[in-house]
């Protein structure tokens, strides 16, 4: 159950971040994009570290 919501948490900030992502960008507002687009990409970051660490 725990992880369930973790993951549901994850995928929720993904949407809002690469939703506010593209927001910025059509506002030309390169700062805020980049800061957003940082946030989409920790979680997959993340996913990918511990792939490399657990997955041997």
């Amino acid at each position: 159950m725990v992880a369930r919501l973790i993951s549901q948490f994850i995928t929720l900030l993904m949407l809002v971040s690469i939703y506010m992502c593209i927001r910025s960008i059509g506002r030309k507002d390169k700062k805020q994009a980049i800061i957003w687009g940082i946030l989409f990409l920790l979680p997959v970051i993340f996913l990918a570290v511990l792939l490399i660490i657990f997955g041997r």
